[in-house]
C-alpha cells in the first residue's frame, strides 16, 4: 500500500499518461478504419459502375452493337448508368482504336466534361487492355498525400472493355490533421499533469515544512504558533495540533496547581499534627500561668504589679501564637453572604484604631460581593497590621479596592522598603518572618483564607510603594 504522498500523486500520472496513450491508440485505429471503409466505399462504387456499364451494353440486342450505331449505344449506356455514380466518370477502349466513348454526367465543373482526364489515359489503356487479355474485371489503385485514384476495367466484347474511373480525398488533409492536433493536447494533457502533480507535491511539501517548522520551533511548554498556511487540509491539521497542545498545556498547568495544592496540605498535615502535640503540651501551663498570675494580682500578694502585668502580656502572647497555630492548620470553613463592600471596610478600619489609615473612595461605595466577612475581616486586619508596622515612619497606609465585573482586588499599601528577594519568595510560607519578634503566621493565614475564597494573596513593590494584594472571584453563591 502506497503511504506517501509522492508515491499517490505518481501513481495517478502514471495511470493518467497511460489513459493517454490508450486514447491515441484509439484515435489512431478509428482514423485508420475509417480511412479502410472510406476505400471499400469507393472501390465497391467504381467496380459496380464498370460491372453496370457491361451489363447494360452485353443486355442490347447483337444488332444494335454491330451495326453503324453502336457508338451511339455505348454513349447512352455511359449516361444512364453513370448518372446513378455520384463522381464517377467512365469510357469505353478499344484495343484497336483506343478510346471511342466518354461520359461523366455527374460532374460538378461549369460545363460538361467531353473528354477523358490526358494524365490517366495511360493508366486507363494498361487497365482496359489487363481487362481484355484476362477476361474479367480489373482494379487499379494509386494513393497520393492529396487522393486515392480508383480505376476499374470490365471486358465488353471481344475487343472492347468499359471503364469507370473516380478520386478519394484522403482524409490527411483534414481528418489526419485532427489527429494529430488530438494527439498532440493528450500530450500537452500528459505534460501539465505532470507539472501540476509536481507542482502540487511540492506546494504540499513546502506548507507541511512551515507546520513541522513551528512544531520544532515551539517549547514543550508552550503552545505552539502555527500560522495558516492556505492549505485547508493542513490548517485543519493545524488547528488539531494546536486544540490537543493547548489541552495539553491546560492539563500541565491543573497538573501543578494540584501537586502544589497537595504538596502544601501534606505541609499542613504535618504542620497541624505537630500543632496539635504543641499546643496540648503549652497551654494547659499557659492556662495555669495566667490564672497564678490573675488572681495575685487581684489579691494584691505582689509588690512589683508591673512586672506581672508584663508577665500576663506575654502569656496572652503565647496564647495569640498557639491560636494561630491551631488556626493555620484547620479547615477553614466559610460562612458568606452579600456585603457591601464600603461600610464594611471602613468599619474595620475604625475597629482597628488606626488613625494613618485611609480609605481610597470606590467608585460605588455600596456595591455588594459575596464573601465571609468575619474570616476576609481577619486578614484584611493582618495586612493592615503588618504595613503599619513597616510603613516609613509618619506616612499614611492606603487601603483601595477595585471592582471588576469578575473579581474584586482588596489591595494594603504603604510606602517602605523592598523586601529581599529571598524572603519576598516565601512571605506566605507558615514562620517565614521579616521582623526579628515575628512568627511569620500572619501572612499565611492571609494566603489560606484568600485561598478558601478561591483568590489568591500577592506581594509587589513598586514605585517606593509595597503592595499586598487580595484579589477574589465573583461568587454567586
Amino acid at each position: 500500500m502506497l503511504s506517501s504522498l509522492r508515491h499517490q500523486l505518481l501513481l495517478v500520472w502514471m495511470l493518467m499518461v497511460v489513459i493517454c496513450c490508450s486514447l491515441s491508440v484509439l484515435l489512431y485505429e478509428l482514423y485508420g478504419q475509417t480511412e479502410g471503409v472510406k476505400r471499400a466505399q469507393f472501390q465497391q462504387q467504381v467496380e459496380s459502375a464498370c460491372s453496370r456499364i457491361a451489363q447494360r451494353y452485353q443486355g442490347a440486342s447483337e444488332a444494335a452493337r454491330s451495326s453503324g450505331n453502336a457508338s451511339g449505344l455505348r454513349d447512352v449506356v455511359l449516361q444512364l448508368v453513370l448518372a446513378d455514380f455520384n463522381g464517377i466518370e467512365g469510357g469505353i477502349w478499344s484495343r484497336q482504336q483506343g478510346p471511342v466513348g466518354y461520359a461523366y454526367p455527374t460532374y460538378q465543373g461549369s460545363g460538361i466534361k467531353s473528354d477523358l482526364p490526358a494524365a490517366e489515359r495511360g493508366n486507363i489503356e494498361v487497365t482496359a487492355l489487363r481487362a481484355l487479355a484476362e477476361g474479367r474485371a480489373t482494379l487499379y489503385m494509386r494513393s497520393s498525400n492529396r487522393e486515392v485514384l480508383f480505376l476499374a476495367a470490365c471486358p465488353l466484347d471481344a475487343g472492347t472493355s468499359a471503364w469507370t474511373m473516380t478520386r478519394m480525398p484522403t482524409v490527411g488533409a483534414s481528418f489526419y490533421h485532427s489527429l494529430l492536433v488530438g494527439m498532440t493536447l493528450l500530450l500537452v494533457l500528459v505534460v501539465i499533469s505532470a507539472v501540476g502533480a509536481g507542482w502540487a507535491f511540492r506546494h504540499w511539501d513546502r506548507k507541511l515544512s512551515q507546520v513541522e517548522d513551528a512544531l520544532a520551533a515551539a517549547d514543550t511548554s508552550t503552545i505552539p504558533t502555527i500560522v495558516p498556511t492556505g492549505s485547508k487540509e493542513l490548517d485543519r491539521l493545524g488547528a488539531a495540533v494546536t486544540r490537543y497542545a493547548t489541552r495539553l498545556a491546560e492539563s500541565r498547568q491543573a497538573q501543578a496547581r494540584l501537586t502544589t495544592e497537595l504538596t502544601r496540605h501534606e505541609r499542613l498535615v504535618t504542620l497541624g499534627r505537630m500543632v496539635a502535640t504543641v499546643a496540648h503540651e503549652i497551654r494547659n501551663p499557659i492556662a495555669t500561668m495566667r490564672l497564678a498570675a490573675e488572681n495575685a494580682l487581684a489579691e494584691g500578694r505582689v509588690d512589683d504589679s508591673d512586672h506581672l502585668q508584663l508577665f500576663l502580656t506575654q502569656v496572652q502572647r503565647l496564647e495569640g501564637v498557639v491560636e494561630s497555630l491551631l488556626t493555620m492548620v484547620q479547615p477553614i470553613h466559610l460562612k458568606t453572604r452579600a456585603v457591601a463592600i464600603g461600610p464594611w471596610l471602613q468599619e474595620l478600619i475604625d475597629t482597628m484604631g488606626y488613625r494613618d489609615i485611609e480609605l481610597r473612595p470606590l467608585h460605588d461605595a455600596n456595591v455588594s460581593w459575596r464573601l465571609d466577612p468575619d474570616q476576609l475581616g481577619r486578614a484584611v486586619e493582618n495586612l493592615l497590621r503588618n504595613a503599619i508596622q513597616h510603613r516609613t515612619p509618619d506616612t499614611t497606609v492606603y487601603l483601595e479596592v477595585n471592582v471588576s465585573s469578575g473579581a474584586m482586588t482588596i489591595d494594603v499599601v504603604n510606602q517602605g522598603a523592598d523586601i529581599p528577594p529571598a524572603l519576598s519568595g516565601q512571605l506566605f510560607e507558615p514562620f517565614v518572618s521579616g521582623r526579628v519578634d515575628g512568627n511569620g503566621l500572619g501572612l499565611a493565614l492571609v494566603r489560606e483564607i484568600a485561598h478558601a475564597h478561591h483568590g489568591v494573596a500577592r506581594y509587589s513593590h513598586r514605585d517606593g510603594m509595597t503592595h499586598f494584594t487580595l484579589e477574589l472571584p465573583w461568587r454567586a453563591s
